[in-house]
């Protein structure tokens, strides 16, 4: 894998929701964080790589939690609910 050294821009076609409806910029900064910003924009907003690593690990694991719970109280057993809460979800498991 290549180290990064200087800041790389992708420009991303999904529209801003909470902004404008431009495409978004996103830039992966060599420090360790990303920034975002909407295209023809200056303003750029920051967020830390270890923040997002942590806003995914704990948005997935709270989604699978919930839906394993679910799936229990459905009468299904431990294991199969499990395996399908990780199906459904998106959660993968390394071994």
């Amino acid at each position: 894998m290549t180290t990064l050294n200087k800041p790389v821009l992708r420009r991303v076609s999904v529209a801003s929701q909470f902004l404008r409806r431009d495409p978004l910029v996103l830039t992966l900064h060599p420090g360790g964080f990303i920034g975002v910003r909407e295209s023809g924009r200056r303003t750029q907003y920051k967020i830390d790589l270890k923040t997002v690593v942590r806003m995914a690990v704990l948005g997935t694991t709270a989604k699978f939690t919930a839906r394993s719970r679910d799936l229990r109280k459905s009468g299904m057993s431990w294991k199969a609910a499990r395996k399908q809460a990780r199906a459904e979800t998106g959660t993968v498991v390394e071994t």
